[in-house]
């Protein structure tokens, strides 16, 4: 006989609805075989999976159901064991167009941990997209594979997988891991939900590219934001920085221009006067081709004199405790790169110097 307490719902999980058993006491249930018939998984081998969990079994439950052919029985797990379930999922048994999906779910637990531990808390990597319609994502062909682009209200987002492919990334999670969650979230988008990162958020994924592989993407990317419809197209972008943070920087690109030009006429050359408005200007242009694509990191001396200086493209930047964690991070520093620390650490050790 089925429990007329019961109560049958939705929820949002991860971007997808789920049906939900609410029982008597306001628990909050999953019923398990439809979920792992939805992703390609055995049912009786998840089963006895669950059965053989200390945590997972202890949470289970039998709740006698209505349907069409009379009551039945459902095995079901609260709401708040399901994520822990997907997270000790094996990825190469469920169906491969939800694979991605599931090992970027895991990747992110791992570091949620991980930052829960070491840190004291963790922050999901989402964040409140713009606000405004999302409009069905433009699909753009970029050496011969997909590249798509979502419109949200006057903004456009990029699925990060598309990025990654296109500048050679082994996937969305190395796009995405170094941006702050205001440059990335998950979009639902019809049946599926996206990774998608922001225009900002691109910018600071493709300094983790080579650039033999972010140069053509560029120009690639910036004719086809243009021939975007005007009520989808990106914002300007920001004015790349230039030389003229202080003025000495300005006055170092104009004297140097000035002497080039004075060599061209010292060489028996001729070429035209412009008036000093038109030569700081041109001047100010040089300085941003020559720090455009760079990374810098602006200080102050003692005096309060600006210093600027070129950050290599492949490098993070770390205060020492972002350095301990990224070396605790298990998708932090690579594993070849901690010997070398362990070797430099003993010798400042054994070192005199004290």
């Amino acid at each position: 006989m089925s429990d007329t307490n019961l109560q049958l719902g939705t929820v949002d999980f991860h971007g997808q609805t789920l049906a939900v058993i609410t029982g008597p006491a306001g628990e909050r249930l999953v019923a398990m075989k439809p979920i792992c018939e939805a992703i390609g998984l055995q049912w009786e081998a998840q089963l006895k999976r669950i059965k053989r969990h200390p945590v997972l079994s202890q949470g289970m439950s039998i709740m006698t159901t209505p349907s069409a052919g009379g009551d039945q029985e459902t095995t079901c797990l609260p709401l708040d064991y399901l994520n822990g379930w997907l997270f000790g999922m094996d990825a190469s048994r469920v169906k491969p167009e939800i694979r991605e999906r599931l090992v970027q779910y895991q990747r992110e637990c791992f570091a949620a941990l991980a930052a829960y531990w070491q840190q004291g808390e963790a922050v999901r990597p989402r964040t409140t997209l713009p606000a405004g319609g999302t409009a069905a994502p433009l699909r753009l062909t970029y050496n011969d594979r997909h590249f798509r682009i979502v419109p949200v209200g006057t903004e456009v987002w990029f699925v990060a997988a598309d990025v990654a492919s296109a500048v050679g990334l082994r996937d969305s999670y190395v796009a995405t891991r170094h941006l702050r969650p205001e440059h990335k979230a998950a979009l639902p988008v019809g049946r599926q939900t996206l990774n998608v990162i922001s225009r900002a958020g691109l910018e600071l994924a493709l300094l983790h590219a080579h650039p033999e592989r972010v140069a053509p993407f560029r120009a690639w990317l910036a004719e086809a934001l243009n021939l975007l419809p005007t009520t989808t197209a990106a914002p300007e972008p920001e004015r790349p920085p230039v030389a003229s943070l202080s003025q000495e920087a300005r006055d170092f690109t104009f004297d140097y221009l000035d002497r080039c030009r004075q060599a061209v006429r010292d060489a028996g050359g001729t070429l035209p006067e412009w008036d000093r408005e038109t030569d700081q200007r041109i001047s100010d242009n040089m300085a941003a081709l020559l720090i455009r694509d760079k990374r810098w990191v602006l200080t102050f001396d003692d005096r309060g004199e600006p210093q600027l200086r070129a950050i290599p493209s492949g490098a993070d930047v770390f205060t020492p405790e972002s350095l301990l964690n990224w070396i605790r991070n298990p998708f932090g520093a690579h594993r070849d790169f901690l010997p070398v620390m362990l070797q430099a650490i003993g010798e400042r050790l054994s070192s005199s110097h004290r």
